[in-house]
């Protein structure tokens, strides 16, 4: 009985696929036949169109920006510390110079014992 029940399971399951397959290929044909041949020339000439419609609307409107008279912004007064009362500076800090520790030259150091470069390398 289960066994049964797994096949009709499997025939409606394929059943389903097979109707999904056969619509989506329906439908890519009937866009394919709409589509139609795409031209960009024509498309070049449509949108050169409209550039010229829309320049045309601009230049009726004709507009004119005037320029607008602005009173300058007054800025408060800031009061300026009094003489008696000295301004405190901040003081520099230092920082101690940085030392880098300098490489050993090993090649120099060592007397030269005939082998290659790498030799002295892997010592």
């Amino acid at each position: 009985q289960n066994y049964k029940n797994l096949e009709n399971h499997r025939d409606n399951i394929i059943s389903e696929l097979k109707n999904f397959s056969d619509d989506i290929l329906d439908r890519v044909n009937r866009t394919a036949k709409q589509k139609g041949d795409f031209k960009m020339e024509d498309h070049t000439k449509r949108v050169r169109a409209l550039v010229r419609e829309s320049e045309e609307r601009i230049n009726k409107e004709n507009l004119q920006v005037k320029p607008v008279k602005m009173d300058p912004i007054k800025q408060p007064e800031v009061k300026k510390p009094e003489a008696s009362q000295p301004v405190e500076e901040p003081k520099p800090v230092r920082t101690a110079p940085v030392r880098t520790p300098k490489p050993k030259d090993r090649v120099a150091s060592k007397p030269a014992s005939g082998g290659s470069f790498f030799d002295e390398l892997g010592e």
